[in-house]
């Protein structure tokens, strides 16, 4: 049967965890006020991997909430995390792993890509995830927040309605890198955008502007 195990304890507000895939088994668990730990596969380690709570705001919905390591991270130590900084835009960051494999460089941040999100304190967005077979960084931006999920569009009123694709090769060293808007305005169940069916998805173009870009709960 299915069971549960505990193996660790003293985290604050763990939002999300990723494996480094480098063969050491490591856990790497984001607390929502800006820090990451490792659980080393016995404990979770009293130092911090990164710590960057000077330069996010936490809270509610915001903060520190998304971590994805780059697929060939064993060779260059990169790694890409999702904050709300403390001018309550969102930002992607590309990161990299200090000479010691326990602790990452703090002053190694390259910033990708800052998204307004001016209006609402929630609905960030935040998660972080490298497609398996094409290498591209997925990035699930929110909606821009408010309160009326279906159907007011002044809840979603902080995001362009723009895809964005940035080529990590001329700017970042890594694979493509594609971020996709997410957006409400559609009656409950219906869709509401530039295509339909293809699992309520859509790849636009860099910088194609659109009404509506099915994308549901990124």
């Amino acid at each position: 049967p299915l069971g549960f195990r505990l193996i660790g304890t003293g985290l604050v507000n763990p939002v999300a965890m990723a494996n480094a895939g480098d063969g050491s088994n490591r856990l790497f668990v984001v607390e929502q006020a800006g820090v990451i730990k490792i659980h080393n596969g016995t404990q979770i380690l009293p130092l911090p991997f990164l710590d960057i709570a000077s330069k996010i705001l936490s809270g509610s919905e915001r903060g520190l909430l998304g971590l994805a390591f780059d697929p060939a991270y064993i060779s260059n130590g990169f790694f890409y995390v999702y904050y709300t900084s403390l001018t309550g835009d969102n930002v992607v960051s590309r990161y990299a792993v200090s000479a010691d494999p326990n602790k990452a460089d703090a002053g190694s941040e390259e910033i990708l890509l800052t998204m307004p999100h001016p209006t609402y304190a929630n609905h960030n967005g935040g998660q972080l995830a490298f497609g398996p077979l094409d290498g591209l960084l997925y990035v699930g931006t929110g909606d821009g927040g408010g309160v009326d999920f279906e159907g007011d569009a002044a809840g979603f009123g902080d995001f362009p309605g723009v895809a964005h694709e940035a080529e990590a090769g001329d700017i970042r060293g890594a694979a493509h890198v594609v971020f996709a808007h997410e957006f409400g305005g559609a009656a409950a169940g219906g869709e509401h955008g530039i295509a339909r069916g293809g699992g309520g998805g859509a790849l636009l173009l860099p910088g194609q502007e659109v009404d509506r870009l099915i994308c549901r709960c990124l």
